[in-house]
């Protein structure tokens, strides 16, 4: 199984970067979107701001 996760490596890595875990692709992109719409414009760095795609065991 696929899952997307939604990083924001702008001023943390590891866990503290993960906004979410999505099962669609679909999902993620929404949620990345809110994301950047909500976060004030001097805080997200373009690069540091994904989506990272893994194969899971359920």
């Amino acid at each position: 199984m696929k899952v997307f996760v939604v990083l924001d490596t702008t001023g943390a890595s590891g866990k503290e970067s993960i906004i979410g875990v999505f099962e669609s692709l679909g999902k993620a992109k929404t949620a990345l979107a809110d994301y950047v719409l909500n976060t004030e414009a001097d805080r997200i760095v373009p690069f540091c701001v994904n989506i990272a795609e893994f194969e899971v065991e359920k």
